[in-house]
């Protein structure tokens, strides 16, 4: 528990040379000295003493080398503890898969993760946090339809995706220039009673407004207004865009609203 492997090792070494066999837990405990600081070549190694000793692993010990391989990001080493784990004869837990697609996303392997998130579905054991995380780095690398993907399999699941999950993709759907499909997450966000932030709220005002369409970017001021969620930005965005309209009367009266509510006009309002 000290996680001094050079004392752990001292005492197998006199265990075996007293014709003890050590146990599973003894071998699971050695693994978990080298997996706690992702030391790949150390558990591995007690991993291979432990079948030389004809001591049977468990589904600790599968599960605590994974550890080790997730902590340095080696994803083929941790697929390979994973199959070994299912050839033993084992079902993977949430957690192991979790583990699994956490390395690969460390590693910048979404594909990969796609596939285990795949298999862990399949085994119906997938989880909101496996979800969000392939959803989220999705979302990062600008693969919306894939991320819309997988927000749709997660709902079908009936797994609900946390707030941030949705704030963050229909950011990007917006800023994409998809923004009908924004505004359709958007709505069932509100639909679902998530928080939904500002800057959400100024994306989608931004996208409409940039599309000049300044009815369905003053609709979703209006929603950001009843939210308490408007700022400068988000007014401006659709001042500036009733301005484009020659829409000046409009584009006066939305200022004077803005002043009504508390928010002080900027250069970038009048620019």
């Amino acid at each position: 528990k000290s996680g001094d492997a050079k004392s752990a090792r001292a005492l197998f070494e006199q265990m075996r040379s007293n014709g003890v066999v050590p146990t599973t837990m003894f071998f699971n405990m050695m693994i978990n000295i080298h997996a706690r600081t992702g030391d790949v070549m150390g558990a591995s190694h007690w991993m291979s003493e432990m079948r030389a000793c004809g001591v049977v692993a468990d589904q600790v010990t599968f599960n605590t080398t994974l550890k080790a391989f997730r902590r340095s990001s080696d994803v083929e080493g941790a697929e390979a503890i994973m199959q070994d784990l299912q050839a033993s004869g084992f079902k993977p837990m949430a957690s192991e898969y979790r583990s699994l697609i956490n390395t690969c996303l460390c590693s910048n392997r979404i594909d990969k993760a796609e596939l285990w998130l795949e298999q862990m579905a399949q085994s119906g054991s997938a989880d909101s946090s496996s979800y969000s995380a392939v959803i989220a780095a999705l979302t990062i690398m600008g693969e919306l339809k894939r991320a819309s993907g997988w927000l749709e399999r997660m709902d079908a699941a009936g797994l609900a995706a946390m707030a941030g999950t949705y704030n963050a993709l229909v950011q990007a759907m917006a800023k994409g220039g998809d923004t009908s499909a924004a505004e359709a997450l958007l709505q069932r966000c509100r639909n679902s009673q998530l928080d939904i932030s500002g800057a959400t709220y100024n994306a989608l005002i931004s996208a409409w407004s940039k599309e000049c369409n300044p009815d369905r970017a003053e609709h979703w001021l209006k929603k950001s207004v009843d939210t308490a969620k408007a700022d400068v930005a988000s007014f401006s965005a659709v001042i500036h865009a009733c301005a484009k309209a020659n829409d000046l009367r409009r584009a006066e009266h939305l200022l004077e609203q803005m002043e009504q509510t508390g928010i002080a006009a900027n250069v970038v309002t009048f620019n």
